[in-house]
């Protein structure tokens, strides 16, 4: 089994992203959407979240392009 995986995105949300990670510490798109898919796998865990974090959650989601 392969060490890393490619997966496609639309490219309109890799510039997106791409533009929003200018000044931070991101040093690549990669590794942004790494970060933030490990944090949602966490998130996705915890069963005691209550329907409003849930839906800060999903808006944020949205908001990355990750959620229609």
């Amino acid at each position: 089994m392969p060490d890393e995986y490619n997966v496609k995105i639309p490219k309109e949300v890799y510039e997106s992203i791409k533009e929003k990670l200018k000044g931070t510490h991101f040093k690549d798109v990669n590794e942004f959407i790494i970060q933030h898919l490990k944090q949602s796998l966490k998130i996705s865990d915890i069963s005691d979240l209550g329907e409003e974090e849930e839906n800060k959650i999903k808006q944020r989601l949205k908001s990355l392009g990750y959620l229609e």
